[in-house]
């Protein structure tokens, strides 16, 4: 059985309005902005050795994958990012189904609620402490998974939590 280091990230806090008034172009908050920097700092402590980022295209996703990427600008390797337009706001089957075609990481997925609280719902066992919080998966959380799998397909409940990380646990930077 192989594993794959799966770290789930939701969006930053975006902007309730977009410029074009619809949904998919909803910026980042100065908030937000503030929040994925600080987790960006978080993430590259954490895992220096990202490989790539699987994201939805959403302006929200978009602004907060630059801004976490931007702390392996001094990198030898930059990760690898892949925009997938299944992923805007992808409910828990297309998830599982995008993840089954990913083999290597470590790999840092980007997406939405519900979508996202779902899958780390359905990967762990559901007794892990950090999953008795009303609401798992805030803005800018992350989860960094162990994930096995048989061949190409994702085991239930079967993921070992490795890191979680909120905004609001991190110090503030100087």
């Amino acid at each position: 059985m192989t594993t794959l280091t799966l770290i789930i990230m939701r969006h930053a806090k975006a902007s309730p309005d977009s410029p074009k008034g619809d949904d998919f172009g909803r910026p980042l908050t100065s908030r937000g902005k503030h929040d994925a920097a600080r987790m960006s700092q978080w993430l590259r402590a954490k895992f220096p050795d990202l490989a790539r980022v699987l994201s939805s295209p959403a302006e929200r996703t978009r602004q907060t994958v630059a801004a976490v990427t931007a702390s392996w600008a001094d990198a030898p390797v930059m990760p690898e990012v892949r925009w997938d337009p299944a992923l805007y706001l992808a409910e828990l089957p297309t998830l599982l189904s995008v993840l089954e075609q990913e083999t290597t990481g470590p790999l840092l997925l980007v997406g939405h609620n519900p979508g996202l609280e779902e899958l780390v719902w359905h990967l762990l066992d559901g007794q892990e402490e950090v999953l008795k919080a009303s609401k798992i998966m805030p803005t800018a959380a992350v989860y960094a998974l162990s994930l096995p799998s048989r061949g190409s397909r994702v085991v239930s409940k079967g993921a070992r939590l490795l890191a979680h990380m909120r905004p609001r646990q991190l110090p503030e930077l100087a």
